[in-house]
């Protein structure tokens, strides 16, 4: 279980069928992977399970407990979690003898071996036995791990050092092993399953780079050491700087994101804890140095220091008061509703692009007991103008607007016109205050009506119509 550690962010998914949904808990979510009990021995399984009373959700090793234990956690209120390893292998698997020939490089300091996820044996491992032995348990979602052989240094190394592979059949694996993913974790979402993806970061930009969408393969971001370091220290500025930019990628497709941090720091914490509440995440601030799986979550655990896993805000409604405003040099905002949430409670508001004509954006970011953000848009239109007046010619009239088009926040003018009486305008455009339209009939009345318009990447944003004048006889 390479780069697991004492704890995970999970966000809360709707209760298992005949759980005790009343039961209260004292936290959201307890993580206890190193579970080691006799399972023929009654006391001992009681005993562990109890052990998971005070947790809401419990992350364990599913294949290390028998579908009547997993049941006996859903008796009593719990939601379970299970880890599931889809880029690497264990030692102490049973099936390492079988699938141990399936490896892709070694995995430094952990008894793994790397997989190729691109092959189809491999896939069909995860996907048609493993993972539906999971499920046939009672699991009601997943931890996925090690998405980061896409990428990994011991990987690529493995394929050109020791299977002597040429840079571009190399990368032709590598290419399989990322499309394997895909498979893998399309398969696992298409079962309603709750996916927690941890690592993974280049996997994840390599697949948002082609157009991928998210939500088709996983619910959510995990991600450790943004700030700090597994043994408490501080990340390098650059670690930092790469994982925010990494983070706002997801964020801004509206993937809840979660964080793990070790720290002893006050100071750090606190930029932490900021950062975290800016940016709608939830994080877990570990400050223990001491990094054996479940040492951290047991009973006597640092309740403060333990963050409460969120719902995600993505799957809520959300409506703007208003979907389009008229150009008036100032900010708008319209009122945001967010189904059955408070703002400033359950969620923050912010607005970009909201002054000039063109299309705004509001952005909706869980905070509290909600993560993830909602984007929303509404159009802000030119305003209307009006005509100072109209001055006839030889075939021709010389249309005048009271203000340029700037004022009105666009930049050109659209005038229309037409013999009174007939159908169908004749359009025109300027960026001037003035514009003398020609050859024109001889004796006859015009119908003129103007609008003001704006482009703004590639689309146009057109103001209403003013109101219609006939100008004098055309000479």
């Amino acid at each position: 279980m390479a780069g697991l550690v004492c704890a995970f962010l999970l966000s809360v998914i709707i209760p298992h069928q005949g759980q005790a949904a009343s039961t209260t808990f004292k936290y959201r979510y307890g993580v206890f992977l190193d579970v080691d009990i006799d399972h023929d021995e009654a006391k001992e399984v009681a005993a562990a399970i109890t052990k998971m009373d005070d947790y809401r959700i419990v992350v364990i090793d599913a294949q290390e407990f028998t579908a009547e234990e997993i049941e006996t956690l859903h008796e009593k209120g719990h939601i379970v979690w299970s880890y599931m390893n889809v880029g690497a292998l264990e030692e102490e698997r049973s099936d390492y003898k079988t699938y141990k020939s399936l490896m892709i490089g070694f995995y430094d300091d952990w008894d793994e071996l790397w997989m190729d996820t691109g092959n189809a044996t491999w896939q069909k491992f995860i996907v048609s036995t493993l993972m539906p032995q999971l499920i046939a348990k009672g699991v009601d979602g997943f931890y996925i791990d090690n998405a980061d052989v896409y990428g990994a240094d011991e990987v690529e190394d493995y394929l050109t050092d020791d299977l002597k592979l040429t840079t571009a059949n190399a990368t032709k694996r590598m290419t399989a092993v990322y499309n394997g993913l895909i498979t893998i974790l399309k398969a696992v979402k298409a079962t309603g399953k709750y996916v927690l993806l941890n690592g993974g970061d280049v996997f994840v930009q390599k697949y948002i780079e082609n157009g991928g969408k998210l939500s088709d393969i996983i619910s959510a971001v995990h991600q450790e050491n943004v700030f700090t370091t597994h043994n408490c220290g501080t990340a390098s500025s650059s670690n930092t700087k790469y994982f925010k930019e990494y983070l706002a990628k997801v964020k801004e497709l509206g993937t809840p994101v979660y964080m793990l941090e070790y720290t002893t720091s006050s100071t750090t914490l606190k930029t932490i804890a900021s950062y975290a509440d800016t940016n709608g995440f939830i994080y877990y601030a570990s400050k223990n140095k001491d990094l054996k799986l479940g040492r951290l979550m047991g009973a006597t655990a640092d309740s403060s220091s333990i963050a409460i896993a969120a719902e995600s805000i993505y799957d809520k409604v959300a409506v703007l008061s208003k979907d389009s405003y008229t150009y008036n040099g100032t900010y708008r905002t319209p009122k945001v509703t967010v189904s059955g949430l408070v703002s400033g409670q359950d969620y923050t508001v912010s607005y970009a692009n909201n002054k000039k004509v063109g299309l705004a954006t509001v952005t909706i970011t869980g905070r509290g007991a909600y993560v993830g953000v909602i984007k929303k848009t509404f159009k802000i239109f030119p305003k209307t103008p009006k005509i100072r007046k109209v001055k006839v010619g030889s075939k021709k009239f010389k249309i005048t607007m009271k203000v340029k088009a700037s004022a009105l926040g666009a930049s050109y003018y659209q005038i229309a016109y037409k013999v009174k009486g007939s159908s169908g305008y004749t359009k025109v455009n300027t960026t001037s205050i003035s514009k003398t339209i020609k050859s024109l009939k001889k004796g006859k009345y015009y119908k003129i009506k103007v609008r003001a318009y704006k482009k703004v990447n590639g689309v146009k944003y057109y103001g209403a119509w003013s109101t219609s004048v006939v100008s004098k006889k055309i000479k």
